[in-house]
C-alpha cells in the first residue's frame, strides 16, 4: 500500500513538474525552464541526493533569475506625453494706416481709408501728460511724446482691437493696439523702454500680464521715467535783489507708497504730483489713496482748482 502511494505521489509530482515546464516554455521563462529540465533529468537518471539538492539549488536560482528578468531586464517603452498649447486669442490687425499726428506718448491720430482722421488711444499704457489743458506738463511727458514720434513718424501702422475692451473711450477715441510693419507692438515697447506706465482702465486686457512684466523690468533697469535723475528740477540761481523762491520738494514715484491709504490731495504740492503718485500705484485699478473721487482717471482736480 505504501509503495503504491509512493508511486502515485511520484507520478503526480512529475506531472506537476512537466506542467511547470510547459508553462515556462510557453511564457519564455528560460531560467525556470532550465531548472525544471535539470530536475527531470536527475529524476530519470536516478541520481543521488546530492544531484537532487543541486537541482533544487538550480531551480531556486532560476526563480531569482526569473524575478530579475521580469522586473529589471525588460525596458518599458517610454511614454510620450503630448501637451496641447494653451490657445490664445487671435488679434486681428487692420491697416496699414498713415500717421496724421502723434498727440502725446499714448495717443495718435491716423488717416482712415475714407480720408477721415481718427484719434486712437493706445490700450494698456499711460504716458506722462503734455497736452491736457487742465494739467501741467508732467515729468518725462515731452520725452515720451518725442519717443513715440520717432517710432511712428512717416511709418505705416496697423491697428488691432481687443475684444475685452470697449471700441472707444468716453472721449470717442478708438482703443487699439498699434503695430509696425515688422510686428513690433508699440504699446509694449513704450512701457518696456520706460516712456509709459502700464495702465488698466477698467477690465483686464489681452496683454495685461506682458505689459506689467515689461514695466517691472523697466523699473528694475531704471529706464526712462524710472531713472533716478529723470525728474530733477533745475536749480535757478537768484539775481541780486530777487528773493530766492522757496520750493517744497515733490513726492517722487520712488517715495510714493502704494501699500496703504496714506495720502489725500492736501499731501501734494500740485495736481501733477498727485497724478504721478496715482498713476504709479496703478491708476483707477488701484486707487489705494482714494484720490480719484469720480473715477475719471484725473485726481484732485477740484481741490487744486479751488486752492
Amino acid at each position: 500500500m505504501f509503495k503504491s502511494l509512493n508511486n502515485l505521489s511520484q507520478n503526480l509530482g512529475m506531472k506537476i513538474v512537466v506542467l511547470v515546464l510547459i508553462l515556462a516554455l510557453t511564457w519564455k521563462l528560460w531560467p525556470l525552464a532550465i531548472g525544471v529540465l535539470v530536475i527531470v533529468a536527475g529524476y530519470k537518471m536516478k541520481l543521488g541526493r546530492i544531484l537532487y539538492l543541486l537541482s533544487l539549488v538550480v531551480l531556486l536560482s532560476s526563480g531569482y533569475l526569473e524575478y530579475w528578468w521580469i522586473n529589471y531586464s525588460r525596458v518599458e517603452p517610454q511614454r510620450i506625453v503630448r501637451t496641447t498649447p494653451t490657445p490664445t486669442k487671435s488679434i486681428t490687425k487692420q491697416g496699414p494706416f498713415k500717421i496724421f499726428k502723434v498727440v502725446d506718448g499714448d495717443t495718435i491720430k491716423v488717416v482712415l481709408e475714407n480720408s477721415e482722421v481718427k484719434t486712437v488711444r493706445l490700450i494698456g499704457i499711460n504716458s506722462p501728460e503734455t497736452v491736457d489743458p487742465r494739467k501741467p506738463v508732467e515729468c518725462f511727458g515731452k520725452e515720451a511724446s518725442e519717443k513715440l514720434k520717432s517710432l511712428l513718424t512717416d511709418k505705416p501702422v496697423y491697428l488691432a482691437k481687443d475684444d475685452t475692451q470697449s471700441n472707444e473711450d468716453k472721449y470717442g477715441r478708438w482703443l487699439r493696439y498699434v503695430y509696425l510693419e515688422d510686428g513690433t507692438l508699440i504699446n509694449k515697447l513704450m512701457i518696456s523702454q520706460g516712456y509709459a506706465y502700464e495702465y488698466t482702465y477698467d477690465k483686464p486686457y489681452e496683454f495685461q500680464r506682458e505689459f506689467k512684466d515689461a514695466q517691472a523690468q523697466a523699473q528694475r533697469n531704471k529706464l526712462g521715467l524710472w531713472a533716478p535723475n529723470a525728474c530733477v528740477t533745475p536749480t535757478v540761481e537768484p539775481t541780486k535783489g530777487t528773493p530766492t523762491p522757496q520750493v517744497t520738494p515733490a513726492i517722487s514715484t520712488v517715495s510714493c507708497s502704494c501699500e496703504s491709504n496714506l495720502y489725500n490731495c492736501s499731501s501734494f504740492n500740485s495736481q501733477q504730483e498727485a497724478q504721478t503718485c496715482f498713476d504709479y500705484c496703478g491708476g483707477v485699478n488701484n486707487d489705494i489713496h482714494k484720490l480719484d473721487g469720480n473715477d475719471d482717471g484725473i485726481v484732485c482736480e477740484d481741490y487744486f482748482s479751488n486752492n
